[in-house]
């Protein structure tokens, strides 16, 4: 972060930290708070440690540090982690995918993170995860760019991807897609395709979510669909190691409870959307990976849930066939 960025940062901030003088002390001034929280967010040091480094008391640091994080997220979020709000805004993602990774009607790529915390002996249960860590659940959407689009922060850990997406905003949103998502719209040879997010096999296959199909497969356009959706798709794995690399506190386990924690990644997250808009040379993540691909019930009883899955299917099967035949890239793309 260079010193331009650090005083735009600053004035977001400044007049929540700024402290009255009193006769009996000088308060911190605010840059050395933010100086402070940047270093513990881009080290993942201890509080401990940060004492040292900083010569700021460890209580000091324990208080001022969470809410630091929390006025970078609430201030920032609405400018740098805007989630879209018009038909424009998410055409203009898709064709961001469909240019960079030739995936079309993608209007992100939807992925979750364990984040590693030290749990207490009342959150032992419900923030074990089946890696068998105390975390809590970062479900984060991106753009073409890496930048995140949507943040859910705070799942609790024993959830898996597909629970933790069931109770955030994006369901909601989903669920009503026909008011949020642009409508339904032809490609290739007159093929009509709904707007969709793509996933890993974690999610459910359903019109707006799509997934890649069994790795077991041996159809050659489902093994090919495989190689450009997982094309498309690893730009939210791309934007978590990012993310993670940028602010070591997020490899290490954070001392701090649940609440304090999502400040945390909240404020990581909105950082991460931050640095990425004010680079000048983003030539370390312009391209992506140069990988190839590699290898009921009756009708007239059906239930509802069942007709959503088979129209999902019907929808990804086009996509298939369209990646596969007219939509298929060149040796150059």
């Amino acid at each position: 972060m260079d010193e331009n960025c650090f005083k735009e940062l600053l004035d977001y901030i400044r007049p929540y930290l700024t402290k009255q003088s009193t006769s009996l002390r000088e308060p911190i001034p605010p840059e050395e708070s933010l100086s402070a929280t940047l270093r513990y967010l881009a080290t993942g040091n201890s509080f401990i440690s940060m004492d040292m480094e900083t010569k700021l008391s460890q209580p000091f640091l324990t208080q001022t540090i969470p809410k630091c994080c929390f006025l970078i997220f609430q201030h920032l979020k609405d400018i740098y982690m805007k989630f879209p709000s018009s038909i424009e805004e998410w055409e203009d993602i898709a064709a961001g995918f469909n240019n960079r990774w030739q995936f079309p009607l993608c209007l992100g790529a939807l992925d979750g993170k364990h984040i590693e915390f030290r749990a207490s002996k009342k959150e032992d249960v419900l923030y074990y995860n089946y890696k068998r860590f105390h975390s809590v659940v970062l479900l984060a959407m991106c753009d073409s760019k890496y930048r995140f689009t949507f943040a859910d922060i705070g799942g609790i850990g024993r959830n898996s991807d597909s629970g933790t997406l069931n109770q955030s905003h994006l369901r909601t949103i989903i669920q009503h897609a026909r008011t949020y998502f642009p409508p339904d719209k032809n490609i290739g040879n007159d093929r009509l395709l709904p707007y969709c997010i793509i996933g890993d096999d974690a999610f459910p296959l359903e019109k707006h979510i799509m997934k890649p199909y069994s790795y077991s497969t041996q159809d050659p356009k489902e093994i090919y669909y495989n190689f450009r959706l997982s094309r498309a798709r690893q730009t939210i794995e791309c934007a978590f190691g990012i993310l993670a690399n940028r602010f070591k506190v997020l490899q290490n386990i954070i001392n701090l409870c649940p609440e304090k924690v999502n400040f945390v990644i909240g404020a990581c997250c909105v950082l991460h959307n931050f640095l990425i808009t004010h680079e000048t040379e983003n030539s370390s993540f312009s391209n992506g990976p140069n990988t190839s691909p590699s290898a009921t019930h009756p009708a007239d009883v059906r239930t509802e849930d069942e007709e959503v899955s088979a129209s999902a299917k019907r929808i990804r099967d086009e996509f298939a066939a369209y990646f596969f035949e007219e939509g298929h890239l060149t040796e150059q793309a």
